[in-house]
């Protein structure tokens, strides 16, 4: 499926599956004056039925191909079930080139599931902003490709959460994002208030830096930046549970 800086919307009553050819790309036009800006995607499970992709997301802001006119932006990218789970391909949002300017703003992933969210194996998240929402099921986004600036996410129920990043990595707010039926509210830091419901975020390079609060009701906090340091900016709190920061270089507060 290809429109160029179109959108692209799937809705199922039930299961949405994307074999390896199932590609969908909206990213924008390439123009000498500026690159348009990506397209919306939304993948919609409205009933019971799992959503599993073998198939590539690309919402890239079309290059600005001369001039200094900036790239175009990237795309916001919603995969929504209603009652299911989620595994996902590749999903690409990043802004478009710019000649003689800057590149263009770096998209928005949205996961939002009752249950599970996953990813193939070596496959990535590359984007700006990434909101994670589960009200029953771990959230697993431990491929070490996957490279966002900002991660926020909304745990409840049976839900935790593991995620790997390549790259320097807050955790911060993500803004309210997409239209219609993919409109997602702003999601601020990471809160988990299942009980006994754990958090691990890890920055593989590069500093992690806690920018909004991190929550658990007695879950464990796991930091880690492999090679870099943590820098704390807001509160880290769970409610007897352990809270564990590892560096490779400092840890600021």
């Amino acid at each position: 499926i290809t429109t160029t800086d179109g959108k692209a919307t799937l809705t199922a009553g039930t299961t949405i599956d994307s074999t390896a050819n199932g590609n969908i790309t909206t990213t924008g036009q390439n123009s000498a004056a500026q690159g348009t800006a990506g397209g919306e995607v939304l993948l919609h499970s409205t009933g019971a039925g799992a959503i599993t992709l073998l198939g590539n997301i690309t919402a890239n802001g079309g290059n600005t191909t001369a001039g200094v006119a900036n790239g175009g932006a990237a795309g916001v990218v919603t995969i929504l079930n209603d009652s299911g789970l989620i595994v996902i391909d590749d999903i690409t949002a990043t802004g478009g080139t710019s000649f003689g300017g800057t590149a263009g703003a770096n998209g928005t992933v949205q996961l939002s599931a009752t249950t599970t969210i996953g990813q193939q194996p070596t496959t990535a998240i590359t984007a700006g902003n990434l909101k994670l929402i589960s009200t029953g099921g771990d959230i697993t986004l431990a491929n070490t490709g996957n490279d966002v600036a900002i991660v926020a996410a909304a745990l409840s129920g049976a839900s935790s959460l593991s995620y790997v990043d390549a790259n320097a990595l807050s955790i911060g707010t993500v803004a309210a994002a997409g239209t219609g039926a993919a409109a997602l509210g702003q999601v601020i830091g990471i809160a988990a208030t299942g009980a006994d419901e754990t958090v691990t975020v890890t920055s593989l390079t590069n500093t992690l830096t806690v920018d909004d609060v991190v929550t658990t009701n007695s879950g464990d906090v796991t930091l880690l930046a492999t090679t870099g340091a943590i820098v704390v900016d807001a509160a880290i709190t769970t409610t007897d549970g352990k809270a564990t920061l590892t560096a490779g270089t400092t840890i600021d507060s």
